[in-house]
């Protein structure tokens, strides 16, 4: 800046105004919200001269990269800081210039884009453009989904979205997790799958068979099917159906059935697949190839079966026949068809023998020798490969004549079989009919069959043996073991059972320790057939023993209680084994029962209290004597341990309608006032999850049986559904949410006893802010809020403002200090941070805001509250000077809110545009302040960058009153303003004309005395001393060479210098260093060209001299660097305005126009006169050798 007024004070000037240039006239800027911006601009000039100067910004988050600069063409860099910035604000601001070729304001608009992915499908900003594109390209739309960046550019204040987002995100799966997002937010539904058949049948299958189940989606979007088969001979082609294997809408699912895999006949097997919310079922059916081993082999199989299905009617009649259920004919003829349909099946061995056996019952000796006939043929063969006919055969010998030696022979050969394979009933039973010690001793019989009953013998022909014993010999039942309960089952289910067994059999089934499923069903078996209180005492001894409860055996305790049978918790185990029905009336017997002294387990009991309430008025008051007191005492200590069910819920409610709602249950009732009943039937969720937008903490609680209690008490409370993969639902799993108890409206009662209760606290805050409920208490509410932990930021910074605004509207202040020294301002939400800037400022808090303000800015915060900060900071000599101080104190003063102090401060230490300067020093002269400094600061600046503003001439002349002022800037300040307008005739105020007088008098200027000449040429009237002034000036400048057409202006008013009198004067005014060519002509003569020279400060000039008539026509010409620029043509015609007669100049124009006028006489007149002149003149003046 000084090289340039040092320069204007010598006199050198540039004729050409030159301008810079900017790559953008406005900077416009698209910043994403949240982020910084970082962009450039280029300046440059079309001057001969290297740019200089300094850039400003009215922007607070706008950041240069340079303060200054200078050269030719240079690139500023900068950045914009929108971390700060909501999306869609907009914010207007400048960069300001201020150079050697002017002042310039670049407007810096700047709009906070909502923040974006950049994908190939364009810029995704919203929610709605995201579900496109994962329409599109699911693959490009889960990166984004992934990116930690997700939430913060599509979820930026949506508190709901953003709470489903990141609790959906801890899935396993984050292609299932993107798809529930979008279902959930309702960009897409939940696909819907189809199959294009249900069954499938195959025939003669001999060779491996491909086929395959065609799967149809209704739906774009993620998927995962797992497939799996229960038949071995079918094998799947994949596990997984994933959604790639789809091509559009349909996935062939290929599966092979495997012919060497097949069993013979019919073999089913079911495809099955599986969504977390469909399954399917494919029932494949295939029969293999049907060879001639095959068919064979299925003859046998089919023969095996009807063989053992006559075997079982066999031993069925036979037994029918033992127990005396049917006459010895009806026996001998049903057995006889049997025989018959077993001859049917080709079996002759079997048949002769149950034939054999029907003609020895009936002494048939005819039929019996042509059966042995045919049994000696097979003796031997049976001994070798079937001991069972064998010891048959044995056996019908023995019982043919019933000889004691053959009957000892038949005995001693069976028993040697027996030995050999001692599991085998079959043998064992034709050894008990033939063995004389088997036959005459029970005992040896007995032993012999429980050792067959041991090695796990369960037939019913052994059982019906053993049966006999039990019942024939009471000896046997003194000790029921565990080989007789099959025996004694069998004997119920077959009626078989005596009064006098059954008495037996009771009284030691009673005395048994252990609970037998089998014991138990013969027991109830019994009862069926009769109903005996004995047995109901013994099953209900049995099952109380056992400690068995369930609705199975309900009927029995519900027997025992009807029969009022004697049974030490008797009662206890009927509610135990009740199904929870509030509406069923219990028996009086009960309630009387357990007024007494109740027993039973917290369930139950509330149970059974939530009954007697529910039906109050149906039982008699008699009975409920001493229930309520009990109730209320159970109902408090349950309500202590803070759990509940839909049975404790009808005691806490009556407990809060009558005098027992006292202090404890209101310090407790919160605790379970906002549980609810979760019910989710699909078998794979494992747990549900519970987030509130006002915290960061989710709660998981496992689902058990289809349910699982949940805590939701505010509005924003979201649920999330967990699988056993870890991967979680919001929208597509049911689910169903029962409430315990409503009684949402004690909440405000119970909140001065459960101060630290999280979920009351921030019930009743949410009632407050929504429906203005609880005012009275909403600062103590608040106060509560803040203590609680993992609040979310954006909500304990709100609730912190609210508590501190409270604290300032009620002159709190002491508290108000408390609280405010704990504000952290890096997390308080941008909503509130001014607010609380605010009142920390207002408080006179002993904070340092000028980082805050560096960083988040000061535009919301009013200018008088941060005047008063950096005033009190100055006062006690806290605060150096700051760019952020400078800043604000600028705002403040363009808003008329600046005191004298920070306009002390700006005048001394702001640096700014000319605008700005100015006002500042308006404000010094309103205050009264010296501002010598910032006067000559806004002169010097106003010629640095040749920049002009109307107060500045009242700014220089302030500035020419004081002392210290600048010789140098005075200079070149008047310096520079008369060569404006001597050269470019930009018009002096009047009030610098004195200046110019005063400073020419005392110094010597040139331009300012030139300008202050052709001022005075302007001039009507001159006053004498003008006169002589100019006259001096004018000799001397024409001595000097310097002779411009302004002089003109003094002809006939003072004695012009015979150089320049009655010259003609074609001017033109350029740089100093131009080529200037005049192309002229005189009267039509031919074009001339003169290059002219420069006069002064690039004042081209050249004199003519024309008389009256004469016709100049010309042009200009100005040449520089190979580029030549032209005037417009011009012509004059010279017409003498016969003010000089007395001059041969002016003799010469009257001639010429006497002439014209055809006036010889004075023409003849006017060339004596001229002629007499010139012979005195050369008679009286020589000239000098």
């Amino acid at each position: 800046m000084k090289e340039k007024l040092t320069k204007f004070s010598r006199g050198v000037f540039q004729y050409e105004k030159y301008s810079l240039f900017f790559s953008q006239k406005t900077i416009e800027i698209g910043a994403e919200a949240g982020k910084i911006y970082e962009g450039s601009f280029q300046i440059w000039t079309d001057g001969p001269i290297p740019m200089k100067g300094i850039l400003t910004k009215t922007d607070h988050f706008l950041k240069l990269s340079e303060t200054s600069f200078s050269g030719i063409k240079v690139t500023i860099q900068y950045q914009y800081d929108a971390t700060e910035q909501a999306a869609g604000e907009t914010r207007t601001g400048a960069i300001e210039i201020i150079s050697n070729y002017g002042e310039y304001k670049i407007p810096v608009v700047v709009k906070a884009e909502a923040p974006y992915f950049q994908t190939e499908l364009g810029k995704i900003r919203d929610l709605f453009q995201f579900a496109n594109l994962a329409k599109q390209d699911w693959l490009s739309a889960l990166k984004i989904f992934k990116s930690g960046q997700f939430a913060r550019k599509l979820l930026i204040h949506d508190r709901k979205n953003e709470v489903l987002y990141q609790s959906l995100r801890k899935s396993i799966s984050k292609s299932h997790a993107m798809e529930e997002f979008l279902i959930s937010i309702h960009k897409k539904v939940r696909i819907s799958l189809t199959v294009d058949k249900t069954a499938i049948a195959y025939t003669n299958v001999a060779e491996t068979l491909e086929d395959r189940v065609v799967i149809y989606k209704d739906n774009w979007g993620y998927i995962e099917i797992h497939g799996e088969t229960d038949a071995d001979f079918i094998e799947l082609e994949r596990k997984i159906v994933w959604p790639e294997h789809f091509i559009g809408n349909s996935c062939n699912l290929k599966f092979l059935v495997k012919p060497e895999k097949l069993k013979p006949g019919m073999n089913v097997g079911v495809i099955s697949l599986k969504t977390p919310y469909q399954v399917f079922r494919i029932e494949v059916t295939a029969r293999g190839e049907e060879a001639e081993g095959k068919e064979g082999r299925t003859r046998n199989v089919q023969a095996y079966v009807k063989q053992q299905a006559n075997l079982v009617t066999l031993a069925q009649n036979y037994l029918n026949f033992r127990m005396n259920h049917i006459a010895v004919e009806e026996y001998v003829s049903e057995m006889r068809l049997i025989a018959n349909e077993i001859y049917e099946t080709g079996d002759k061995e079997a048949y002769y023998l149950l034939k054999t056996h029907l003609a020895v019952a009936a002494g048939d000796s005819m039929e019996i020798e042509e059966c042995f006939q045919f049994l000696e043929s097979c003796k031997d063969k049976w001994k070798q490969e079937n001991v069972e006919r064998y010891a048959g055969y044995l056996y019908l010998l023995a019982m043919k004549d019933r000889e004691p030696e053959k009957i000892q022979e038949a005995s001693s050969l069976i028993e040697a079989l027996y030995e050999e394979q001692k599991e085998n009933w079959k043998l064992f039973w034709f050894l008990m009919n033939v063995k004389t010690e088997y036959m005459e001793e029970p005992r040896k019989r007995f032993e012999a069959l429980q050792e067959l009953l041991r090695c796990g013998v369960r037939s019913s022909i052994i059982y019906y043996e053993a049966s006999v014993l039990y019942r024939d010999y009471k000896v046997f039942l003194m000790d029921v073991s565990e080989e007789a309960i099959p025996v004694m089952t069998w004997m119920v289910r077959e009626n078989f059972m005596t009064e006098e067994v059954k008495r037996q059999y009771l009284m030691m089934v009673s005395k048994r320790k252990h609970f037998y499923p089998a014991l138990y069903h013969s027991l109830e078996m019994l009862y069926q057939q009769k109903e005996d209180m004995e047995v109901l005492q013994v099953i209900l001894s049995m099952l109380v023993r056992a400690q068995k409860a369930g609705k199975q055996y309900f009927k029995w305790y519900e027997l025992g209680v009807e029969k009022q049978v004697r049974i030490l918790k008797l009662y206890e185990y009927y509610m135990y084994s009740m199904e929870e029905d509030l509406h069923k009336i219990l028996p009086e017997s009960l309630l009387t029962y357990f007024s007494l002294e109740c027993t039973l387990h917290e369930k139950k009991k509330a149970f059974l209290y939530a009954n007697v309430i529910q039906n109050w008025e149906q039982y008699d008051k008699a009975v409920l004597e001493g229930y309520e007191e009990a109730i209320h005492a159970f109902a408090k200590k349950e309500l202590e341990k803070h759990v509940i069910n839909s049975n404790l819920a009808i005691l806490y409610e009556d407990l809060c309608t009558c005098d027992a709602f006292d202090e404890t249950v209101k310090a407790n009732l919160p605790y379970v006032m906002f549980l609810q009943e979760l019910r989710c039937d699909m078998p794979d969720i494992t747990g549900a999850v519970v987030v509130h937008g006002e915290t960061e903490q989710e709660v998981y609680t496992p689902i058990e049986d289809g349910i699982a209690q949940v805590a939701i008490y505010t509005d924003s409370a979201q649920v999330f559904l967990v699988d056993r993969k870890n991967n979680r639902y919001a929208a597509t799993m049911e689910y169903y949410l029962s409430k315990y108890i409503s009684l949402d409206e004690l909440a405000s009662e119970c909140f001065p006893y459960a101060q630290e209760n999280g979920m009351l606290l921030l019930y009743l805050y949410e009632q407050l802010e929504t429906y203005q409920n609880h005012a009275s208490t909403a600062l103590a509410l608040r106060k509560r809020i803040l203590l609680l932990e993992e609040l979310r930021p954006s909500f304990y910074w709100k609730c912190f403002g609210k508590v501190a605004k409270q604290y300032y509207d009620n002159v709190q202040l002491a508290a108000l200090d408390e609280l405010l020294q704990t504000v952290d301002f890096t997390k308080v939400c941008r909503e509130e941070r001014p607010r609380l800037m605010e009142l920390c400022i207002i408080r006179g808090l002993p904070i340092n805001f000028e980082e805050q303000f560096e960083k988040y800015g000061y535009d919301n915060l009013p200018p008088k509250r941060l005047l008063a900060y950096y005033s009190r900071r100055f006062h006690n000599k806290e605060q150096k000077i700051t760019p952020v101080f400078l800043n604000i104190a600028m705002n403040a003063l363009k808003k008329g809110r600046a005191d004298k102090l920070i306009t002390k401060m700006l005048c001394n230490h702001y640096v700014g545009t000319l605008e700005d300067l100015i006002r500042i020093w308006k404000s010094c002269r309103e205050f009264e302040i010296p501002c010598e400094e910032l006067e000559e600061q806004i002169v010097s600046q106003s010629l640095f960058s040749e920049t002009k503003r109307p107060e500045i001439m009242a700014v220089f002349m302030d500035y020419l009153t004081r002392e210290q002022k600048d010789k140098m800037v005075v200079r070149a300040f008047l310096s520079y303003h008369s060569y404006l307008y001597l050269l470019k005739e930009e018009e002096l105020e009047k009030t610098l004309l004195d200046i110019m007088k005063e400073f020419i008098l005392q110094n010597s200027c040139d331009i300012v005395n030139l300008a202050y000449l052709k001022r005075l040429s302007r001039k009507e009237i001159l006053t004498e001393k003008e006169k002589e002034y100019a006259e001096i000036q004018v000799q001397q400048y024409v001595k000097k060479g310097i002779a411009l057409s302004c002089f003109m202006g003094f002809q006939n008013r003072i004695s012009m210098p015979y150089e320049i009198a009655h010259k003609y004067f074609v001017e033109y005014h350029c740089e100093e260093n131009r080529k200037v060519v005049l192309h002229y002509a005189l009267n039509g003569g031919p074009i001339r060209e003169e290059v002219l020279k420069n006069c002064y400060q690039g004042i081209f000039v050249k004199k003519f001299v024309l008389f009256h008539g004469d016709k100049l026509s010309y042009y200009l010409t100005e040449e520089y660097a190979g580029e030549k620029k032209q005037t417009a043509r011009e012509e004059i015609q010279y017409e003498d305005d016969m003010s000089d007669t007395d001059s041969e100049y002016g003799l010469l124009n009257s001639l010429l126009v006497a002439k014209q006028m055809q006036d010889s006489k004075t023409a003849l007149d006017l060339v004596k006169q001229y002629v007499t002149s010139k012979t005195i003149v050369s008679e009286q003046f020589k000239m000098l050798e």
